[in-house]
Parts: C-alpha cells; structure tokens; sequence
C-alpha cells in the first residue's frame, strides 16, 4: 500500500494508538482532578486551619501536568518507528518529570510560606519577621529551582 508523508498504514495506526494513550492519560488526569478535588474538599472543609486548600490549589497543575507528561511517555514508547529514539526520549522524560516535581516542590513551598505570612494565628510567638516573610520565600524559590535545575541539567547529560 502507498505512503502519505512518508509514513506506511501502519505506522499511521501506530500513531492513533500513542495518540488515544495520550488523550486517555488527559481524560485520566482531568478524572483525577475532579476525584482528589471533591475528596479533598470534604476531608478538609472540618479542618479550621485553610493550609490544606492552599497546598491542594498550589500542587494541583503541576501534579495533573505529571499525570499527562507520563501518558506522553508511554504513548511514545508504544510507536515502533520511534524505537531508535528511545534512549534520548527517555533522557527528556526523565528530565521533564524532574522539572515537574521541582515545580511542584516549589509551588507548595511557596504556598506554604504566603500561608504563613498571612494567617496571624500562626506567627505568634514567631521568631521570623513578617516583613523578612517575602524575601524568605524568593530566597527558597531560588533555591529550589537551582537545585532542581542543576538536577535536570544532570539527567540530560550536561555537565556541569
């Protein structure tokens, strides 16, 4: 049979299926959210303390992003022309998810240091100075993001 675009009828079907994985993983991810929100929302609406919602709004992109990043790496893997990509494809799979989670250990730090700096509740008896609240938190943002850099330059074989 003919080609279109250079790619046989069964690289093309090969192609429909790592997409479909990929949209399943999306649909997953979208379900996921929706489940961890309504579940944490019902956990979490006894509690007095507005931690948790900040926790769950700030790591709730970057964990639905995991979710969705590694269905596009399954859906990779599952294409047999691209076999010979596959240890380099990997690298960057590795490396995004690396990225990801230090976004997400960012994000949550974040959050959590807003947090702090705005419930009053909690700074009482406080060593830290809520004016100092602001430079802490960028000071910790640059430092997570660093370290997560020098990390996923590591994973895709820079050296550094």
């Amino acid at each position: 049979m003919g080609d279109f675009m250079g790619l046989e009828r069964n690289d093309w079907i090969d192609l429909a299926r790592a997409l479909g994985i990929v949209a399943g993983g999306v649909g997953v991810a979208w379900i996921l959210g929706r489940l961890v929100r309504g579940a944490v929302h019902r956990l979490t609406r006894s509690s007095e303390s507005t931690l948790d919602d900040v926790l769950v709004r700030a790591l709730r992109p970057p964990l639905t992003l995991l979710i969705v990043m590694q269905a596009t790496a399954i859906g990779f893997r599952s294409v047999p022309m691209w076999e010979p990509h596959r240890d380099e494809a990997d690298r960057v799979w590795f490396a995004a998810t690396l990225l990801i989670i230090t976004i997400a250990v960012q994000r949550a730090l974040s959050a959590l240091l807003t947090w702090y700096s705005t419930s009053p509740s909690q700074r009482l008896g406080s060593r830290l100075n809520a004016r100092s609240l602001p430079l802490v938190r960028r000071a910790v943002n640059i430092a997570v993001l660093l370290i997560g850099g020098i990390i996923v330059l590591d994973a895709l074989g820079v050296q550094i």
